[in-house]
């Protein structure tokens, strides 16, 4: 309760010390409302299809660690993760951000699928590991271009490096690796079975470090995913760039992305409304932009397009989810 109380204090001053600054600068509104009414309608379009692209492959990499870890789920199909996914990621805009998406994926495999709610938390916060380490690996070299000490090109080539790397020590090590994983959230759990309120919800069993075990092909498989997804989120940041006239090299987004991520990683606000949009107003004035209205028509339209992306997304995948139900159950019917 005090976690959660000092979360809405500070989600609060954040707030109002982001609205404090904005009223501080000197933006001519009627130029930003202007660019963003002049937008081409197809990079809207554009940014949606990059959206639904991010959510398949958020959906795929979860199933890839879900089905590693327990059998009951092994004949779901690949839309069953896509709906919770996106469920996930309206619940994250709307509500408590990350935090969100892990309650609500996880206790979707408690009660749909009938996977332990152990095994359903490992489950997203190893897809979540997966994300904030490729984010950690553009950041040092977007840290580092943004500072003017390597070029953008060299920030590319270090942060490709670093992946490589990662990749073929994830592939010799992997055991080791997994294993220190799977050691330390069995750690948590002992930990949390101490507890009153935990004690009698988490038998013994469910401390065990085995039944966290991923193998190697289908954790390489997430970590494709994952870098898929974060070229996807990228490409959606450099066409909203595009499409308030912004006109800067996708590297630097491809770059930027992580140390914007790295941001939001852990939420003060419903969404993580204003952290990204700061990141981004850094970044983008560091590297030359210095109108203010091109930079708070690129964080309005970002924050917009992205919020309506998710809830266009979550109404289709539930409207296919429930016609689908309603043609399977009068079929059961007759």
């Amino acid at each position: 309760m005090q976690i959660k109380k000092g979360r809405t204090i500070g989600g609060l001053l954040l707030g109002g010390l982001l609205i404090w600054i904005v009223s501080r600068l000197d933006i001519d509104w009627q130029e930003v409302i202007r660019i963003m009414l002049s937008i081409d309608p197809l990079f809207i379009f554009a940014g949606y299809l990059l959206m639904v692209g991010v959510f398949l492959c958020a959906a795929l990499r979860w199933m890839l660690v879900v089905k590693e870890l327990d059998t009951l789920v092994g004949d779901r199909s690949y839309f069953y993760f896509l709906r919770y996914a996106v469920l996930g990621g309206v619940s994250e805009i709307l509500f408590l951000g990350a935090l969100g998406n892990i309650g609500v994926k996880s206790m979707a495999l408690k009660i749909d699928g009938q996977v332990p709610l152990t095994k359903g938390t490992y489950s997203v916060l190893f897809d979540q590991l997966i994300t904030l380490l490729i984010n950690t690996f553009f950041l040092l070299p977007a840290c580092l271009f943004l500072a003017k000490m390597i070029s953008l090109a060299q920030g590319v080539w270090l942060a490709a490096t670093l992946l490589l790397l990662f990749f073929l020590l994830f592939w010799v090590c992997n055991r080791f690796m997994i294993g220190s994983v799977m050691w330390l959230y069995s750690v948590v759990l002992q930990a949390l079975a101490f507890l009153p309120f935990a004690k009698k919800r988490l038998p013994e069993q469910a401390t065990r470090k085995d039944q966290f075990a991923i193998s190697r092909a289908a954790s390489l498989k997430v970590f494709l995913v994952a870098i898929m997804k974060y070229l996807l989120l990228a490409a959606f940041s450099f066409t909203v760039a595009l499409a308030v006239g912004i006109s800067l090299p996708f590297s630097i987004f491809l770059l930027s992305e992580g140390a914007v991520m790295t941001l939001v990683t852990f939420p003060i606000l419903p969404g993580n409304v204003g952290v990204s949009e700061a990141g981004w107003y850094g970044v983008l004035s560091l590297v030359g932009i210095t109108s203010q209205a091109s930079l708070m028509a690129f964080m309005i339209t970002s924050r917009l397009l992205f919020n309506l992306s998710v809830l266009l997304v979550g109404f289709t995948v539930w409207l296919i989810h429930f016609l689908c139900f309603r043609e399977k159950r009068e079929a059961a019917e007759f």
